[in-house]
């Protein structure tokens, strides 16, 4: 733990935030993403900037950034190599202010995002505050994914301190300072699987940092009909099981877990769908989350890129 890392005062005052996002390939979501962002720098009385970094090497994003109100400060970088933490890690490197706010190329904030930030964080003491992701459908989801809740991530009173585990970079607000106490701050390793935030929070978090959850401080995300395909969901599944034994060395006792689970949930299976579709598919999805941790723990890696 660094000395003094967990204490009970601010260590800055906030004087600039840039707004730090990835894209890949998704101008419409981040054109609207970016009209929200100018909406609501506009009113802000402290200095703001967005930093977008398009990780597609074909520049698809370039001609939706330079259309943004020439009032608004912004840089626009690519990061070549299809890679999330490459992406994200070049965003961070390029901030200039001391406080990064994160959102995804496929989220828009509320119309008091940033201000709700600010206003928690002087508040209460803390390094980084996290705020909820709410779905929306742009169809109507199907049945099981309702019942199911996969898209309800969950929430907290605002205050509560975070587990590693609750944290994510979709809708964050973090001191700049932090992404500078490793040379990648967002593993590489993980950037084709998932998880790199996770990581990041994970190895903050035995550090001493404390990041706080504020309720008030939400953003949406858009769900395609893509992703409510069980396909997508079993995929997803894999990558997060293989980003989990990326995350920690080779753990007999977590393999043998998850081999103990792949034998319970082939006998389950069976009789699951007597209970209903969404039964079996959310005990098919824990059971591909574990075939993925297997097959990481045995250097197979069946996914060259995690799902969209």
């Amino acid at each position: 733990m660094n000395q003094g890392a967990d204490n009970n005062k601010n260590t800055k005052e906030i004087t600039g935030i840039s707004v730090c996002l990835c894209t890949y390939r998704r101008p419409t979501k981040l054109k609207y993403l970016l009209d929200h962002l100018v909406d609501q720098i506009s009113d802000l009385e402290i200095k703001t900037e967005i930093v977008i970094v398009d990780n597609d090497y074909q520049q698809s994003a370039k001609n939706i950034v330079e259309k943004l109100d020439k009032k608004v400060l912004y840089k626009y970088l690519c990061e070549p190599i299809k890679n999330i933490s490459l992406a994200r890690n070049k965003a961070v490197r390029a901030a200039q202010y001391d406080f990064i706010a994160l959102i995804d190329d496929d989220e828009y904030p509320s119309p008091a995002w940033l201000k709700n930030f600010i206003s928690f964080y002087k508040l209460y003491p803390c390094h980084g505050v996290l705020g909820p992701v709410r779905p929306i459908f742009e169809t109507k989801p199907p049945a099981w994914i309702s019942e199911s809740g996969l898209f309800q991530r969950p929430e907290f009173k605002s205050g509560q301190r975070l587990k590693p585990e609750d944290m994510r970079t979709g809708n964050a607000f973090i001191m700049k300072e932090l992404f500078y106490l490793d040379d990648n701050p967002f593993d590489p390793n993980l950037g084709l699987t998932g998880g790199e935030d996770i990581d990041f929070f994970r190895r903050m978090s035995r550090r001493g940092y404390k990041f706080l959850w504020c309720n008030e401080a939400e953003v949406y995300e858009f769900i395609p009909p893509t992703r409510m395909k069980l396909s997508y969901q079993l995929s997803r599944a894999l990558s997060r099981g293989l980003a989990q034994s990326k995350m920690r060395p080779v753990n007999y006792i977590s393999l043998a877990k998850s081999c103990l689970a792949l034998g319970v949930y082939s006998i389950i299976l069976p009789f699951a769908v007597l209970f209903g579709v969404s039964r079996f598919n959310i005990y098919l999805i824990r059971l591909f989350d574990h075939i993925g941790k297997i097959l990481g723990y045995l250097k197979l890696n069946p996914i060259k890129n995690r799902p969209e």
